[in-house]
């Protein structure tokens, strides 16, 4: 049914864009720059009715540009063309108001690589699907409240799945208990780790720091950022669990950058794009 719907819509738009060739002539109609846009979308919508010839098949990939063709409406209606227009006009100053911001978000980035870098982890059990029945389970162990230690016990806990039955386990393989990470015969492919990771968003580098802050900016899910923050004890340690927080000046850091990263300058985007009209 689609796809008689598309070559119907094809045909259409094929037969529309000759009636303007045979009216404006071939020179006149493609003086028109939205006439350029239909011509490239009529070719895209042949060029997917046609994959079925071998020489075509490595141009499956233009029939996403299909998706282009809603924009044919743009050519219809002049005032739409006129907010498109403005878009294009007002580029340049978009692009040095974007170019700011990166550079402010390049700073904020920084700071918070220096205040949170390696603080926002802590130790949790890896349980993998063959044990809870489909889904990968993450269990914080609290009692674990640094790296060493969490790394520590993972290489006993890595130990106990290949030590032999009768050895009896060490301490830290005992400190599971009777649990269903206990290595057996029968399953030998479930295999439990302990792993020092973060759970949310961090500062551990620039480039994953700028991608915390665009996740602020949107303004979801920054509180939970920020209280991992708050707790940061310092590197390689978990962050504090109960009691006062550990760094005072986390949420002024989390308040000033939503402040000004993302409702300032977003302001500044949209008055850079709203100028032309």
């Amino acid at each position: 049914m689609l796809y008689y719907i598309n070559v119907s819509f094809t045909a259409i738009f094929i037969v529309e864009m000759l009636v303007k060739m045979a009216a404006f002539s071939l020179c006149g109609y493609f003086e028109d720059g939205w006439n350029w846009l239909d011509f490239f979308i009529v070719i895209i919508s042949v060029i997917g009715l046609m994959d079925f010839l071998p020489a075509l098949k490595s141009l499956r990939a233009l029939r996403a540009l299909r998706a282009l063709r809603p924009l044919r409406l743009v050519s219809r209606y002049p005032e739409m063309q006129l907010v498109v227009e403005a878009i294009f006009q007002a580029a340049p100053s978009i692009l040095n108001v974007v170019l700011v911001l990166l550079l402010f978000w390049v700073v904020f980035g920084i700071l918070g690589v220096q205040f949170f870098g390696g603080m926002m982890h802590w130790c949790v059990l890896y349980v993998p699907p063959v044990l809870t029945g489909g889904d990968h389970l993450l269990v914080p162990m609290q009692q674990y409240r640094n790296k060493s230690s969490c790394e520590q016990y993972g290489a006993e806990l890595a130990e106990l799945y290949h030590s032999p039955p009768s050895q009896p386990p060490s301490y830290g393989a005992a400190a599971f208990g009777d649990s269903l990470c206990l290595a057996r015969a029968e399953r030998p492919e479930a295999v439990c780790q302990l792993l020092w990771r973060r759970h949310a968003p961090g500062f551990d580098s620039v480039p994953e720091a700028l991608l915390t802050l665009f996740e602020i900016a949107t303004l979801q899910g920054w509180p939970m950022i920020m209280h991992l923050a708050s707790d940061a004890q310092g590197k390689d340690l978990a962050p504090r669990q109960e009691g006062p927080p550990g760094f005072q000046g986390a949420e002024l850091y989390f308040l000033l950058f939503i402040v000004l990263g993302a409702f300032i300058f977003m302001k500044l985007f949209a008055g850079a794009a709203i100028d032309p009209l």
